[in-house]
């Protein structure tokens, strides 16, 4: 494990969010989903739902995440799930350039530690 990683664990070895905040809709699956979304991007995956239920709508492993495509009002993702099939998720919001360059950071490091 990298030392820069390690720093990011808490006491109980628990890793603290690299940026959090929500989302007002989600497509999914050619669904579009309106909620406001918790969104908490992790070292190693995305989290996406409700923090307080403590489990994800969407939980997003970053090695799986092909591209990421940041534009003015949304992120979009290029998806592979375990089966090899392609998916495009579209995270809609007012504020989340952050949001898709933290997504795009986990992104290469997993590739590049694969």
């Amino acid at each position: 494990m990298m030392a820069g990683i390690r720093s990011l664990r808490d006491g109980d070895g628990f890793f603290h969010p690299l940026w959090q905040g929500s989302v007002e809709a989600i497509m999914a699956d050619d669904e579009r989903h309106d909620a406001q979304f918790d969104l908490l991007v992790y070292p190693d995956a995305v989290f996406i739902g409700f923090a307080d239920e403590g489990y994800p709508f969407l939980s997003l492993p970053g090695e799986q995440i092909r591209r990421v495509f940041i534009e003015k009002s949304k992120v979009r993702l290029d998806f592979v799930r375990d089966n090899g099939q392609l998916i495009n998720y579209v995270l809609y919001g007012t504020n989340v350039k952050g949001l898709g360059e933290k997504i795009e950071f986990i992104r290469k490091r997993a590739v590049k530690h694969k």
